[in-house]
This record gives structure tokens, sequence and C-alpha cells, in this order.
């Protein structure tokens, strides 16, 4: 199983050493910010089934809005991916849902414009400005209250069906509020 991380990571990549660019969009609600966040996932290679495309890390108190994906088509002839929550390598790197924000459905070589992907059978659009931490527990988390949900969630995309040969390019971008800095 290979790990394919985004350009959210810098090329020495570790648990520690996460960079994540921010671009700040004003907004008046209740001093939290709207923020974009996005990332270009770049292989040169063919994926194999198990591989794990690590996009970028959110807060566990980061509402998320709109989760897009896309890609030029080229994602070979089977792609298919499953987008979920995985804890940080700081709080322990454990699987939180593999399929929340997509299930097996998502074949790349038919994305060439934005594609929705925050409607799975988890969830959909009256979960739109959730936490993370509330998202994971429409899934198969189950967390009491926010102190028992990891403080940091990796979005994460995992390949169902490999690739043909080719390389793949994968965006993905983020419309979340966030309060802290």
């Amino acid at each position: 199983m290979a790990l394919i991380y985004s350009d959210h990571y810098t090329a020495t990549v570790s648990g520690s050493t996460v960079d994540i660019p921010r671009v700040k969009v004003p907004a008046g609600v209740d001093g939290a910010s709207i923020r974009y966040r996005r990332c270009t996932i770049t292989t040169t290679t063919g994926t194999a089934a198990g591989d794990l495309l690590y996009f970028f890390p959110m807060k566990r108190d980061d509402r998320l809005i709109e989760l897009l994906i896309s890609t030029p088509g080229d994602g070979g002839t089977t792609l298919t991916l499953d987008i979920g929550l995985y804890a940080t390598a700081e709080e322990g790197g454990a699987l939180i849902d593999q399929d929340l924000f997509f299930d097996d459905d998502l074949v790349l070589t038919t994305l060439r414009q934005r594609v929705d992907v925050m409607i799975s059978s988890f969830i959909d659009d009256w979960d739109r400005g959730l936490s993370i931490w509330e998202l994971a527990n429409t899934g198969s988390a189950s967390y009491a209250n926010a102190q028992e949900a990891p403080a940091m969630f990796d979005i994460v995309g995992i390949i169902r069906a490999e690739s043909a040969t080719a390389g793949v390019e994968i965006v993905l971008e983020a419309l979340f509020t966030s309060a802290g800095k």
C-alpha cells in the first residue's frame, strides 16, 4: 500500500511536517472566518487498490460547507475511491471512517468538472456546516463530545480499484468555517 501525499504536505512528510497554506475570505459570522483550501495530488505511475491519498488535515471544530473533487480526466480506466477521515499522525493515525464523504462510487475518469462529495450514504445537505467531529459521528464514529474526538483529522482518499499504468491528478477543494487561527 502506497501513501500518496498532496501538495499540502512538505517533501519530507511526517506527522509533524504538515504545511497548511490558507486563504482567508472575510465573513461576519460571530467572528468565524470562511476558509478555502485546495490541494492537488499528482502521481506519475498508476495506483493500486489500498493506496491512501492524503489530501489535507482539518481541525475537529472546523465546519465543512463544501467538499469538491475534480480531475482532468486522466485518472486511469478503473480508478475508484472512497473519501473518508483518518486521525492525523499526532493523534495516532487511526482510521475514523473510510467512506464518510464518498463510498466506492467515485470513478475519476468521468470527472471533468467539480463534483460535490459531501453527499454519501451517511451525510447529506442537512449536514453541511457540522463540525468535522460531528460529521464523523454521522458515520461510524461515536464521540460523546468534541473532547473525545481527535484534535485533527486528515481527509483521505482510499483507492478501491486500481488505475491503469498512467498517472493520476486529483484536485480536492474545501470551503469551511474555522473560529481558530
